[in-house]
C-alpha cells in the first residue's frame, strides 16, 4: 500500500521544482562567457564541442543579488553588519558524491548563507584572487 505525502512533504517537492536552472559556458577560445541568452542553439553547440566548459546556476543569489554559479569565486563575511572578511576567497563546486553545490571542499551552501557571501570573481577570469 503506497504512503500518501504529508503538507510538509508536498511543499518541498514544490520549493524545488520552482527552482531556477540556468547555464553559462566559458568559452576557451574567446576567454569569455557564453550565457544561454547570447545563443540560439545552446544544448546543441556547448554540450559538444570541448571548446567550451559549462557551470550551473547553484539557485542561490549572493549578499548583492548577483547569481551564483560553480567556478565563482566568493568572498564569506562575519560580523553584525556582515563587513568583516572572514577567510581567503573561496571556489563554488559542485560535489557529486554529496549532490550538492559547496564551498571548495567543505560546506554546503544554502539560502542562509548566501547572506554572508559575495561574488567576487570566477576561476577562469580572476585567478590572481585564489593566492
Amino acid at each position: 500500500m503506497a504512503q500518501s505525502l504529508g503538507a510538509v512533504e508536498l511543499l518541498a517537492i514544490k520549493n524545488n521544482m520552482n527552482r531556477e536552472i540556468k547555464f553559462r559556458a566559458w568559452d576557451i577560445e574567446n576567454e569569455d562567457f557564453v550565457y544561454k541568452e547570447q545563443i540560439y542553439y545552446w544544448e546543441k553547440t556547448f554540450f559538444k564541442y570541448p571548446r567550451y566548459i559549462v557551470q550551473q546556476f547553484t539557485g542561490l543569489k549572493d549578499k548583492n543579488g548577483v547569481d551564483i554559479y560553480e567556478g565563482d569565486i566568493i568572498q564569506k563575511y562575519c560580523g553584525v553588519l556582515l563587513k568583516t572578511k572572514t577567510e581567503n576567497p573561496q571556489i563554488i563546486e559542485w560535489y557529486q558524491e554529496n549532490c550538492c553545490f559547496g564551498i571548495s571542499g567543505y560546506m554546503q551552501i544554502t539560502k542562509f548563507d548566501c547572506l554572508a557571501l559575495e561574488v567576487i570573481g570566477n576561476i577562469y577570469q580572476n585567478t590572481e584572487l585564489l593566492k
